[in-house]
């Protein structure tokens, strides 16, 4: 197996982690916008550190400038706040696969800011794999949009454009050390600002639980970096289809659900399409 392929499927399980963790803090009464602040400011140092470790001799030019902020607003403050507003108002199947349209958005994305070709292979692979995840998240039943669900496409979104296609972009100019642990560290003061406006900035209900999930999105952040430094965009949002799998897998003992025949079917496909995608090196 490739190190991209390793290190999308690790950022794809701590993704999961972090999902059902969090659904478990809001299950018990936290603030979404408040577990978003939390979550940033208890990585604070070990971000701070990545950062003087990985920039001396860096230089940034006038065009990168545009990038990190361009990271920085889509990637790392609109996901964290979308993606928590998404978790708290969706239905946990909703979120699991709405969430995963990042497929598409990646794919589009790709295009027209890495000039990745759009390719039948793509097309195909694709459908399988939302196919695959409409069958798992769902159980073949329909999907009712709410509130949450919007919150969810506009967190997919602003993953595949601030993350997936900026952040490999900036791992091409500068490593995965700095690239991730700049766009998090400017981040802050705008998450902390929306805390304050949303109700946030007040003592975690759960805090070692809160602390639990900071170390685990941290990981999430750092092996999804170090992803875009050896796979193609298009490759690693494939492989992140892996995420609801293990989120269905971690939900039946820790949310208490269940996983029937059709949700099986469509895990096995998400998960066979993943290793085709490593097959042909999408």
């Amino acid at each position: 197996m490739s190190k991209g392929f390793i290190y999308a499927t690790l950022a794809s399980f701590f993704w999961a982690v972090q999902i059902v963790l969090a659904k478990i803090i809001l299950r018990a009464g936290e603030n979404a916008l408040n577990l978003a602040f939390w979550q940033v400011i208890l990585t604070v140092p070990f971000w701070a550190w990545l950062l003087f470790k990985s920039s001396r001799g860096v230089k940034i030019k006038n065009e990168d400038l545009f990038l990190i902020l361009g990271q920085v607003l889509v990637g790392a403050v609109g996901v964290t706040i979308f993606n928590s507003l998404g978790i708290k108002y969706s239905q946990a199947v909703n979120f699991a696969f709405l969430v995963r349209t990042t497929v598409i958005f990646t794919v589009v994305f790709a295009y027209f800011f890495l000039g990745e070709k759009i390719t039948v292979k793509k097309i195909i692979l694709a459908v399988i794999i939302l196919l695959g995840t409409y069958l798992l998240t769902t159980n073949g039943t329909n999907i009712n949009l709410s509130k949450g669900d919007l919150y969810t496409l506009a967190a997919a979104a602003c993953i595949s454009l601030g993350n997936t296609v900026f952040g490999k972009m900036l791992t091409q100019r500068f490593g995965s050390y700095f690239s991730s642990s700049i766009t998090f560290l400017l981040a802050i003061p705008i998450i902390f600002s929306v805390a304050i406006l949303g109700g946030g900035l007040k003592m975690p209900v759960w805090p070692v639980m809160i602390i639990l999930v900071a170390v685990i999105w941290s990981l999430n952040n750092f092996t999804r970096f170090k992803a875009y430094q050896y796979a193609s965009a298009s490759f690693i949002a494939m492989i992140f289809f892996f995420t609801p799998v293990f989120v269905s897998l971690l939900a039946i003992p820790l949310l208490k659900e269940s996983l029937s025949l059709v949700q099986g079917i469509g895990g096995v496909l998400i998960v066979l399409s993943g290793f085709v995608v490593e097959k042909i090196n999408i």
